[in-house]
């Protein structure tokens, strides 16, 4: 059996290279990742399909399951980290309806941070990545939306 793997490797000095110092993600980073990502600069980068498809997302108020699908996606073709990822998809567990995952990682590292800093670290690490995702998400679907003239252009 033959198998392929590629992984990406972001531009020297790029948002992508800054990202992969910060956080892992096994496929590699794309040069504009969304996680942190500026939504404009990130829109310019995006296939059409994919600038489609997120601005049809609310985020809001998302299904978790579609969440999970998505985050992994993004993962997968280098727009958030493993951190993020894991965390956007953890909420299938939890909720069934949906939810405003921004507003849903804030109170969770609220209610730790300070507790006991060591003892949660990965947890504290993985809510510090989903809300910058979740946030970063938010605006570029918000902004994909308010320029979606530019989708079928």
């Amino acid at each position: 059996m033959r198998t392929n793997s590629a992984v990406r490797t972001p531009a020297k000095f790029s948002a992508g290279w800054r990202l992969e110092r910060v956080r892992s993600n096994e496929f590699g980073y794309q040069d504009t990742p969304i996680e942190g990502g500026v939504a404009a600069d990130v829109a310019r980068t995006l296939p059409v399909a994919l600038k489609r498809q997120l601005a049809a997302v609310n985020m809001r108020s998302i299904n978790p399951v579609e969440l999970s699908r998505l985050s992994g996606r993004l993962h997968h073709m280098g727009y958030l980290s493993h951190d993020a990822w894991s965390q956007l998809g953890e909420f299938q567990v939890d909720y069934r309806s949906p939810i405003d995952p921004t507003a849903l990682t804030k109170e969770a590292l609220r209610t730790i941070r300070g507790v006991d800093d060591a003892k949660y670290a990965l947890a504290i690490r993985q809510y510090e990545a989903g809300i910058a995702a979740a946030q970063s998400l938010t605006e570029l679907t918000d902004y994909l939306r308010s320029h979606s003239v530019d989708l079928y252009a």
